[in-house]
């Protein structure tokens, strides 16, 4: 297909809207296309800007990984990991033709031959009929013996093959057990994605800048659709997301608030109680337990930011001391206290306490990456500090009677490479 059909092609979608609307999307559409033809026509070296490769591989570079990307998302929001043929970087190296194959084929049956080989013994009439299977094959074998799919997980023996990252050992012992990685429902990641959709909060922001018609047409699309029924609604909540983002690095504030509002806001709307789901707080939720010790006077918490933080003064933390565990999972916390005598405060930084089901006196080791923690405005550390429950960061200070004492942390959910 010529480019300017595909461009003609593409763009012919937005006249399901009103003409002006129409107009400013297709505009705005044939600049993002073309923008991308000149990347494809400098990366293949393709010179004639009527070439009709360019559209082909465009769809190699953009269709087929987008289609594959989507299919192994939503498995893994079910808790199935999908090995996906466009994953391994050899693929996106093949010719898609060459002088001695210049059949357009040669692709599926080097997948077929590299990933299932038993596909190939089931015989497709027409499609068997219409190309040279015998050629086709042995030439696919070929390019197999010649790039075999190996994996490693040593970085520094990479060889040109097909690299996997180590295997975090640590999180496959804890997945491993059933109550930690319940089975999730076929339908239930769609549920909470058109929940999103349907939320004010994605509404509001999309429609701030964007027309509401745009919306409305979305939400049309996935009623009256039994196929692809979510697609346009999928486009509103990226373009959504994406706004927030952007708002919220404009106001200096680190991106994931944004999913603390996703969560409580757009996700749990499906939820009767409102509020965060079990399975993400030992992952969000950050610990901070303060203790004073000494016995002689009181010791408060004047006040604390996040208003549903959980704030507690157990017996056992209070036995030498008075002490308080505060939970949250915001992303940021700041809190005064106050001491009536001079004395010293124990500051400790750690994730949940969440026991194994099948035996209560251990602990499931819950990472949390505390990235800032600051004493009246003093930063104590300000780079990632991964803490859990066993293994807290701990800090002491003093502090004078009456003194009011101002303790800022800010955390992110852990990263395995931290």
């Amino acid at each position: 297909m010529p480019p300017e059909k595909f461009i003609e092609k593409e763009c012919s979608p937005a006249k399901a809207y009103s003409y002006f609307l129409a107009q400013d999307l297709t505009h705005s559409a044939q600049t993002v296309i073309r923008s991308v033809f000149r990347s494809v026509c400098d990366k293949y070296g393709i010179n004639d800007p009527n070439s009709i490769d360019i559209p082909q591989y465009l769809y190699h570079e953009t269709r087929t990984r987008t289609h594959c990307g989507k299919t192994a998302l939503v498995a893994y929001l079910k808790n199935s990991i999908t090995i996906v043929p466009s994953w391994d970087p050899k693929i996106t190296t093949l010719q898609l033709k060459s002088p001695k194959c210049p059949d357009y084929n040669l692709l599926m049956i080097f997948l077929f031959s590299r990933y299932a080989p038993d596909l190939l013994k089931i015989r497709f009439d027409k499609f068997h009929e219409a190309i040279d299977m015998e050629n086709l094959v042995s030439y696919a074998q070929k390019i197999n013996k010649r790039f075999p799919r190996h994996f490693l997980s040593d970085k520094d023996n990479w060889g040109g093959v097909f690299c996997l990252q180590p295997r975090d050992l640590q999180a496959e012992k804890i997945l491993a057990e059933g109550k930690n990685n319940p089975d999730i429902p076929g339908g239930f990641p769609a549920t909470c994605l058109k929940a999103a959709f349907d939320s004010g909060r994605t509404y509001g922001l999309f429609t701030t800048y964007f027309d509401e018609e745009i919306y409305h047409h979305a939400a049309s699309h996935y009623e009256s659709r039994n196929f692809w029924r979510d697609r346009l609604m999928y486009a509103v909540l990226s373009v959504a997301r994406l706004l927030e983002a952007v708002e919220i690095s404009q106001r200096n504030r680190p991106l994931y608030q944004g999913i603390n509002h996703f969560l409580e806001q757009d996700f749990t709307i499906i939820h009767e109680d409102k509020q965060l789901p079990d399975k993400f707080k030992p992952y969000l939720t950050a610990r901070v337990d303060v203790k004073f010790m000494s016995t002689a006077g009181d010791f408060q918490i004047v006040s604390a930011s996040d208003e549903e933080a959980k704030i507690e003064k157990p017996g056992w933390f209070n036995k030498d001391g008075v002490g308080y565990v505060i939970q949250s999972y915001v992303g940021q916390l700041e809190f005064i206290a106050k001491a009536e005598t001079d004395g010293k405060i124990n500051l400790y930084l750690r994730g949940s306490d969440v026991r194994k089901p099948e035996d209560n006196s251990k602990r499931i080791p819950f990472w949390i990456d505390f990235t800032k923690l600051a004493v009246n405005d003093k930063i104590i550390f300000d780079k990632v500090t991964p803490a859990w429950h066993d293994k807290p960061y701990r800090y002491n200070l003093e502090v004078k009677a009456g003194e009011e004492i101002k303790i800022q942390v800010e955390w992110l959910p852990h990263r395995s490479e931290t």
